[in-house]
């Protein structure tokens, strides 16, 4: 996407309206919910309107977006407040960072990745992070299934799943990056071969015309000469 591009509300809608479908479907989950502890409510929505905004910045400001969502994820760790099933919906935020940010930014949300993964375990482990599909059940919930299923391994096999599903998007966003890059290398160098080559052209005609023009001098001055030598 070219800097240059006016950043209107045309070109901005798009992005808008994604964000805007990701914020009504984390709503629709919220207020679906059979259970809600009082007060719970308006911390899911916020949730969800929050994600809907990294989504819709994704493009445009994948920075801003990334600082969003890390926002978002620590306010829900610190209250205690589920995950929504919308969330995974962040994996846009991920490509983004990588497909749009700057150089920065795109290691920024390379390095989030094992972060946030990490923090994702340790809250399980606490009990104090949940989606909504198990916080009905009580906290710890998801930590209780993994151990279930998977055993102690549980930690590092749930640490792997979120990172690789942050990674794939993220991977996609760098290798577009790359091959816009590449692509855009390859016009500059046939345009500076067709300068170089014009060039070439002009200084050969510019060669031409000195030496057309030093031989219609040399013949002026011979027959000058040839004048001047038969004259009485």
């Amino acid at each position: 996407m070219s800097s240059a591009e006016p950043r209107t509300w045309r070109a901005w809608t798009p992005d808008v309206a994604v964000g805007a479908a990701v914020a009504a479907l984390g709503v629709v989950e919220v207020l679906r919910l059979p259970w809600l502890l009082e007060g719970e409510l308006s911390g899911l929505v916020l949730v969800a309107l929050a994600t809907g905004a990294s989504v819709g910045l994704a493009r445009r400001l994948p920075g801003a977006a990334l600082t969003l969502v890390w926002l978002t994820c620590l306010a829900q760790g610190l209250l205690g407040i589920p995950v929504l099933l919308a969330q995974v919906s962040v994996a846009v935020v991920a490509f983004g960072t990588a497909r749009w940010g700057s150089r920065l930014t795109v290691v920024a949300g390379l390095v989030s990745m094992p972060l946030a993964g990490f923090a994702l375990v340790v809250l399980a482990q606490l009990g104090q992070f949940d989606t909504v599909v198990y916080r009905g059940q009580g906290g710890g919930a998801i930590a209780a299934t993994l151990y279930e299923r998977l055993g102690a391994s549980w930690p590092v096999a749930l640490l792997a799943l979120f990172t690789s599903l942050l990674l794939a998007p993220w991977l996609v966003g760098v290798s577009l990056r790359l091959a816009e890059r590449a692509r855009a290398s390859r016009v500059s160098q046939v345009a500076a071969e067709a300068d170089a080559e014009q060039a070439h052209r002009e200084t050969q005609q510019v060669q031409e015309i000195a030496r057309l023009q030093e031989e219609q001098a040399q013949m002026a001055r011979d027959v000058h000469d040839v004048v001047g030598h038969s004259s009485p």
